[in-house]
Parts: structure tokens; sequence; C-alpha cells
């Protein structure tokens, strides 16, 4: 019976996002696409439609992969300060082009990470490790794997023994 009350309490946009999701789940990815366009033509803002779409073009599911569609409706939504589009936004600048975007793709690495977004803190700790494209420093690295430590990352637990961070 609660689920029927919640059904009959959602929007209509919330309501086509849940059949875009099921068309995801199905394999249907055109018609997924097909309707989370439709829901950004009456909410052109509206995060979770910007970001399934943006997933689609990045991974090429079920849609010729466009990095530069995969920016745009990423980047919409990383704007409005979401973690998870910010961290794809920099994955989706990375393939156009590490080198001319490596200013931006840090940008919102950080973002994402201080959004609370575990694998960019893991990512972030593992760059300021190596001194990947950025100074390395063993004590902020040793802040943002912790801080992937705290969201359970079995992965920031092994690279926290792996590069004994709790020297630093």
């Amino acid at each position: 019976m609660s689920i029927l009350i919640y059904a009959n309490n959602i929007s209509d946009i919330e309501r086509k996002l849940l059949l875009g999701n099921r068309y995801i789940y199905q394999h249907k990815y055109k018609e997924a696409e097909c309707l989370y366009k439709n829901i950004l033509e009456t909410s052109a803002t509206y995060t979770p439609a910007l970001n399934n779409l943006g997933m689609l073009y990045l991974f090429g599911k079920g849609v010729d992969k466009n990095l530069t569609k995969a920016v745009l409706y990423l980047g919409k939504s990383a704007m409005q300060d979401d973690k998870n589009a910010q961290f794809y936004l920099a994955l989706s600048l990375s393939q156009i082009d590490q080198k001319i975007f490596k200013d931006e793709i840090l940008y919102w690495i950080r973002k994402s990470a201080s959004n609370g977004y575990t694998k960019a803190q893991v990512i972030l700790g593992l760059a300021f490790i190596k001194g990947d494209d950025i100074n390395k420093d063993m004590k902020k690295a040793k802040y943002w794997i912790h801080k992937a430590m705290e969201s359970n990352s079995s992965e920031a637990s092994t690279i926290w023994d792996k590069y004994q961070l709790c020297k630093y």
C-alpha cells in the first residue's frame, strides 16, 4: 500500500526519470535517452536527467560515444554542485585531452572530493602520493585517503597501508 501511495505522490518528471532508469536497466538506451531529453525540455536543470544523459554519452551506452555532449550535460549538473557529475565531468575532460584540460580536471576532481565523492578522494590522494600533475604532498595524500576510508573504501585502506600514510 505504501508503494502505491508513494507512486501517486511523485511528479511527472520523477515518473519519467524512473521509467528512464528502468530502460537503462533493460538496456533500452535509446528510449532512456529520449525520456531524459524530454525531461530536460521541461526542466533544463534537473540534475538526475543531466547526469544520466551525460553518462550515456560518456560511455557510449546505446548511443554514439560523444564526449562533447557528455561534457555539456555533466557540466550543467556539476555547476549545480553535484559530486557525481563533477567526477564524471573530470573523467570526460581527461578522455578528450589530459594536457589541455589539466587544470579543469584537477578543479573538478577537487570539487567532487570536497563534496564527499569517495572515488574522487582516492584519485586525489593518489595524485598527491605520485605527484601526477600536482605537487607531491604526503600530508594531503593522507588527508584525502583518510576521508575515503571514512566511507569504508577498501581501495583507500589498501593505499593507506601500501604507502604507510600513518607516518605523515
